[in-house]
Formats: C-alpha cells, sequence, structure tokens
C-alpha cells in the first residue's frame, strides 16, 4: 500500500492548522498592542498616576518605546518600570498594575500578559499655530534624540529649543 498521498494530506492539514495557529498569535500580539494602547495612557491619567501635561507626554513617549514593533512586552515587568518613575510605592505600583489588568481582562476577556510588541512609532508633531513651521519624529525617540525646551523671553515671548542628538539631518525643499 502506497503511503505517499496519506503522508501529504497529514503534512498539508499539518502546514495549516500551524499557519493559522501563527496568524491568530499574529493578531493577538496586535490586538493586545492596540488593547494597551489605546488604554494606558487613558488609565494613568483616570488613576492619576499622571497629571501634568509635561507628564502626558513624558508617559505617552515610554509607552510608544515600550509598544515598539518587535519589542517582547511583559506586562508586570514593563509596567512596573514604567509607573516608578510615577509611583513611589511597590504596594502601590502593585495595585495600579493590577488595576490595569483587570481594565484590560473587562474590555477583553482573552487578554495576554505577555506578547510581542506590533505597532508603527507614533509620530510627534510639533508646529506653530499658522502650521507654516512643523517638525515631526517618532514619538519613541522624544528625550532619547530630540530634546524640546521651551525659554521664555523678557519680552513675553517663548522661544522654542530643539536638540536632535546623533543625527545629521537632510535639507528637502518642497
Amino acid at each position: 500500500m502506497n503511503m505517499a498521498p496519506f503522508i501529504f494530506w497529514n503534512l498539508a492539514f499539518y502546514t495549516i492548522i500551524r499557519t493559522q495557529l501563527e496568524s491568530q498569535a499574529l493578531i493577538d500580539n496586535k490586538a493586545m498592542t492596540e488593547l494597551v494602547s489605546v488604554n494606558l495612557a487613558e488609565y494613568a491619567i483616570q488613576e492619576q498616576i499622571i497629571r501634568t501635561q509635561l507628564e502626558i507626554v513624558d508617559f505617552n513617549a515610554k509607552v510608544d518605546r515600550l509598544l515598539s514593533k518587535g519589542n517582547d512586552v511583559d506586562l508586570d515587568r514593563d509596567l512596573d518600570n514604567l509607573f516608578k518613575t510615577y509611583i513611589a510605592g511597590d504596594a502601590d505600583r502593585v495595585n495600579k498594575i493590577d488595576g490595569f489588568k483587570q481594565k484590560l481582562v473587562q474590555k477583553r476577556e482573552n487578554v495576554m500578559f505577555e506578547f510581542v510588541a506590533e505597532k508603527r512609532p507614533t509620530i510627534a508633531m510639533f508646529a506653530d499655530p499658522d502650521r507654516l513651521i512643523k517638525i515631526q519624529f517618532p514619538l519613541q525617540d522624544m528625550d532619547t534624540k530630540v530634546f524640546l525646551e521651551y525659554k521664555k523671553e523678557e519680552d513675553g515671548s517663548v522661544t522654542t529649543i530643539i536638540k536632535i542628538k546623533g543625527v545629521e539631518l537632510k535639507e528637502k525643499f518642497k
């Protein structure tokens, strides 16, 4: 009896199942990345982990770095590191982390607390009120490559100081 057709169909079935499972894992990774990305800053504001506009921008930049494509995310470890800047006590941090995880479970019951991030970088854009002067860059580069500082002048105007570290810019004219 020729076993080749049987082996072929078993191999084909195995390949289809494996491909579906792998694609499901990618969907889950992408869905988890989106779920965390959409809800984390909102949660941090609601729980008063972050309060000022500066803290919100800083927090969002850190979340963007955390969820960069390909990063292995462990919510317990990574949220502990993220929240250390804003919450001093270990017990308080653990409570806030558990609260966020519960919020995720309420949103979607089959959540994973460890996943591989699948997110394109968020682009930060700064512009003057007339949108004549613009600068944009990946938010994850804020305070690592791109540094912004605002200085109040004697005449009441504001000077924006932009420092870009380790990058040589090319000119482009439109």
